[in-house]
């Protein structure tokens, strides 16, 4: 598995778009986000930097269970949410 922070890692890269990522701690609220609707995510990710240095460490090394593709430049990415 991948954690978020490493996703981030392989998705922010220096030079590229802006992207947006929608996150999510329910396999339910990934699919309504892909569906059109529009769940409550956790927060969203849009930047480069380092997951670890402004959300909490279950958060950041939550592991990534899996995404979608939304448009061009927006995912929504369902994450495992450790209770540690």
């Amino acid at each position: 598995m991948i954690t978020l922070e490493e996703f981030s890692e392989l998705l922010f890269v220096a030079g590229s778009e802006w992207t947006v990522c929608y996150v999510y701690d329910e396999e339910s609220d990934l699919y309504l986000k892909a569906e059109g609707e529009h769940p409550e995510p956790l927060f969203s990710l849009c930047s480069a930097y380092k997951p670890s240095m402004y959300l909490k460490p279950r958060y950041a090394k939550a592991e990534v269970r899996g995404f979608y593709a939304l448009e061009r430049n927006a995912l929504a990415v369902w994450i495992e949410v450790s209770d540690k």
